[in-house]
C-alpha cells in the first residue's frame, strides 16, 4: 500500500494500492479518478510499502518515520465531538 502524508501535520490523508499511479504536482496531487487540490509536492509526501492499521480512516492516524500512531485530534465523525 501507499499513503499520502501531509508533511506539517504528519496525518495520513489517503491510502492507495501499490499499483496506483499517484503524481505529486506543484498545484495538486493526481490519483486514479481523483484530483486532490489541497495537497501538492510542497506540502505532502507519498510513502510506499506501508501497511495501514486495520481501522485506518483518513486523518485518524499519523505516520512518521515508519510508525503509525493514533491522531490525538481525530474525532470519529459517527460519534460527534466531545470537546
Amino acid at each position: 500500500m501507499k499513503t499520502l502524508i501531509h508533511i506539517e501535520t504528519k496525518t495520513s490523508r489517503f491510502v492507495f494500492p501499490d499499483n496506483a499511479n499517484i503524481v505529486l504536482m506543484e498545484d495538486r496531487v493526481l490519483c486514479p479518478n481523483l484530483h486532490i487540490a489541497d495537497l501538492n509536492i510542497s506540502n505532502s509526501v507519498l510513502v510506499e510499502s506501508v501497511t495501514p492499521p486495520n481501522d485506518w480512516v483518513g486523518l485518524k492516524y499519523l505516520y512518521d518515520n515508519g510508525a503509525w500512531t493514533l491522531n490525538p485530534d481525530w474525532v470519529d465523525p459517527t460519534q460527534g465531538s466531545t470537546k
